[in-house]
């Protein structure tokens, strides 16, 4: 018998009660394990049972409302915090107290992060101790009423007393689970309420039955022991740590909440934890890519790798792919784990970077430019209402956001191409999607991440960060330079990126990214935008220049 069947199958339950039943029916069985040390995994794990979780969530219900009394309407409380699972333990804590709660971003400018608090009407902040860095900043444009959280090991060791929480899932349905927000690729990030609705929702997507003839790609998650790295306060981490354990049985081996993820940790942790499955963010797998020898230690002891909220570069992903079974899943905050499949038989490990959507998912691709299609979920015509149509339940299309190509010999298989964000409009109109673009200059050895800068723009500009050459005022290296110019090849002529306009990364002045790590256009826009004026300015001169010497000529 499998974990998962071993699991109890709950369908339209509030997430709460699925606590208490398991902690009350099943109370030794392990809900996670976590790193008794922030920063190092060789102090080993602590075992956390479904009875200390449920307990743990009724202390901080009760210290909630000792601080602030019951909450009617569902008032919003902030938390920010290590990356451990005080998150779970708030949000369900503090939906039993009759709250919500909004995890920010601790990456967002405090500008940013107010901007949420405002739109989410924040009432107080929880904080632990030591207080994080990010927290002051937004206290001193947004105060608050602070509440102090103990550590993670004095709410799973102290007895606290059971808190009644009597609600049916039917009457409050509507009402809210936890805000997480958009990541603000293009602007300022925006509130997502998750409601008990959408948790429900997103598990029938999880429980969906594959096609015959094809197996279910989602499902090799479900029941398993996942060890990820996903941000506390991302959408995956509460699907992957609320969601998939509470609805599968899925028990999570945490990450060190004091410490960046590393390749080298996860080789550790699969040495000396049983993992059956790794839940990756993509510069985890690039750095697995480029270093075989820790490929060779985790490729010995876990067959599955994941990962999601973005591209790989694709020689990382070939490398991997070659000795572990890698896959992607499509998600977003509002859609939740899109299902995707695989078709029954021998993996091909050639197409890791595609995903086959199930057909129940009501994800149709949709053309937009050239080759790149947008993935739009259409609300299904049955009783299984998608995650998106409870977020939005006016609408019966939702547009991701996501662009696809479609597999030149399975018109079934769809490759990840990028953001609808992604597109630049030049001054003239014209439209050009860069990321093929910035993919091939990026297969240069000595090009680590690459932005085509063109909105709005009468030329294009470039911005490069480069792998071991630092900038020495004589320009750009001549092999960069021939890069550019084979990328210049293939794009249209109003695209081509002319000498001058190329910029190297300041590394005083890094490239804005998401929780996810990937680059926010606008934001590293706007940081650029005193040499993008300049570049504007001698394009100017020169243009003026050449225009004088026209006219001198026609005179002559």
């Amino acid at each position: 018998m499998t974990a998962t069947q071993q699991h109890p199958q709950f369908r339209r339950e509030l997430l709460n009660h699925i606590v208490d039943r398991l902690a009350r029916d099943s109370p030794d069985k392990l809900y996670a394990e976590s790193p008794i040390s922030a920063t190092t995994f060789e102090d080993d794990f602590r075992k956390i049972r479904y009875r200390e979780l449920a307990n743990a969530v009724n202390g901080v219900a009760a210290l909630i409302e000792k601080s602030l009394g019951k909450g009617e309407a569902s008032p919003t409380l902030v938390y920010y915090g290590p990356a451990d699972v005080r998150y779970i333990i708030l949000v369900l804590g503090a939906v039993k107290a009759g709250y919500k709660m909004l995890l920010p971003s601790s990456r967002l400018s405090p500008i940013a992060a107010v901007e949420l608090l405002e739109k989410s009407d924040a009432e107080a902040i929880l904080l632990p101790t030591p207080r994080p860095a990010a927290a002051d900043p937004v206290l001193e444009l947004y105060p608050m009423q602070e509440i102090a959280v103990p550590e993670l090991e004095e709410l799973l060791k102290t007895k606290y007393a059971p808190y009644s929480f009597e609600a049916n899932f039917e009457d409050i349905k509507g009402e809210p689970l936890v805000v997480l927000h958009t990541s603000g690729t293009t602007g300022f990030p925006k509130p997502i309420v998750w409601t008990h609705e959408w948790a429900a929702s997103f598990g029938e997507e999880l429980y969906l039955t594959p096609p015959s003839g094809y197996e279910s790609l989602t499902n090799l998650m479900l029941g398993k022991r996942i060890f990820h790295f996903f941000p506390p306060f991302h959408a995956a981490y509460l699907a992957g740590v609320l969601v998939f354990p509470l609805l599968t049985g899925t028990v999570n081996i945490c990450a060190l909440p004091g410490a960046p993820p590393t390749a080298e940790q996860v080789a550790f942790v699969v040495e000396h934890a049983k993992v059956d499955i790794l839940g990756m963010i993509p510069p985890i797998i690039a750095q697995l890519g480029s270093n075989p020898e820790l490929l060779d230690r985790v490729a010995a002891r876990v067959e599955y790798i994941m990962y999601a909220g973005g591209d790989v570069p694709f020689s990382a992903g070939e490398a991997v792919s070659k000795k572990m079974k890698l896959f992607t899943q499509v998600a977003s905050t509002e859609t939740g784990l899109i299902h995707t499949l695989r078709r029954t038989g021998e993996w091909k490990r050639e197409n890791w970077h595609h995903v086959m959507f199930h057909p129940s998912s009501g994800v149709k691709l949709i053309k937009r430019q050239g080759k790149s299609f947008e993935a739009i979920v259409h609300r299904s015509a049955g009783a299984f209402k998608q995650a998106p149509f409870v977020v939005f339940p006016d609408i019966d299309e939702f547009a991701t956001g996501d662009l696809f190509k479609q597999h030149e010999e399975d018109p079934e298989l769809w490759e990840y191409h990028g953001r609808m964000d992604d597109m630049q409009v030049l001054l003239s109109t014209e439209k050009f999607y860069p990321v093929d673009m910035e993919q091939f200059l990026c297969l240069h050895k000595d090009i680590k991440e690459a932005m085509f800068i063109g909105n709005g723009r009468t030329q294009p500009a470039l911005l490069l960060e480069l792998e071991n050459i630092k900038e020495d005022g004589q320009g750009i290296p001549e092999h960069i330079w021939e890069q550019i110019e084979d990328a210049n090849e293939i794009s249209p002529e109003f695209a081509i990126i002319a000498r001058e306009n190329v910029l190297l990364l300041d590394p005083e002045r890094p490239w804005f990214r998401t929780p996810k790590g990937t680059v926010q256009r606008e934001a590293t826009r706007k940081l650029y935008l005193v040499d993008l004026e300049r570049l504007d300015a001698v394009a100017e001169k020169h243009h003026a220049s050449e225009l004088t010497r026209s006219v001198e000529l026609i005179d002559v």
